[in-house]
């Protein structure tokens, strides 16, 4: 095969593409699958969920594809603003959430289900650990973070 080589001078990547039935089917014989993920049910493949290393970069790629950063903002008793900076993983895969959750808690995190799509970290020091240890490479969400965590310095506002 011959791949095509896209330059993408705006994101300093190079796209390389293959295409065509034979690929596909030496991708299937490694044991993808073709189709919708959702209604197959995929899941993170034993040989990534027995190791470390592996759970943290495949959660890296998950969350920068399918994470996000955000400012949780409640009132307590309408006298207090609390701002709570929060990371998300959303798949409309419940077998891959379940495996997302299992990861986190694996490498000693405390995810929960805030919705029925979605997986969050709440606690800011465990904010912080996760862009230690995962090391996410998406911009967007290590500009998010980053201004987050410099606005968040105390968690209690007064209303």
């Amino acid at each position: 095969w011959v791949p095509s080589l896209f330059v993408r001078k705006k994101n300093n990547t190079i796209e390389v593409v293959l295409s065509g039935r034979g690929i596909v089917q030496v991708l299937k014989g490694m044991g993808l699958l073709i189709g919708d993920k959702i209604k197959q049910g995929v899941r993170l493949p034993d040989w990534v969920m027995g190791s470390k290393l592996y759970v943290t970069a495949a959660l890296r790629g998950m969350f920068d594809t399918d994470g996000s950063v955000y400012l949780d903002k409640h009132n307590y008793r309408d006298r207090r603003l609390y701002l709570s900076i929060c990371v998300a993983f959303t798949s409309y895969s419940p077998v891959l959430l379940h495996d997302i959750k299992i990861s986190l808690n694996t490498l000693g995190f405390h995810p929960t289900n805030s919705t029925k799509n979605r997986i969050t970290l709440r606690r800011r020091q465990e904010v912080i650990r996760f862009f230690d240890t995962i090391n996410p490479r998406n911009p967007k969400h290590i500009v998010r973070f980053t201004h987050f965590v410099g606005e968040v310095k105390c968690y209690k506002v007064r209303v």
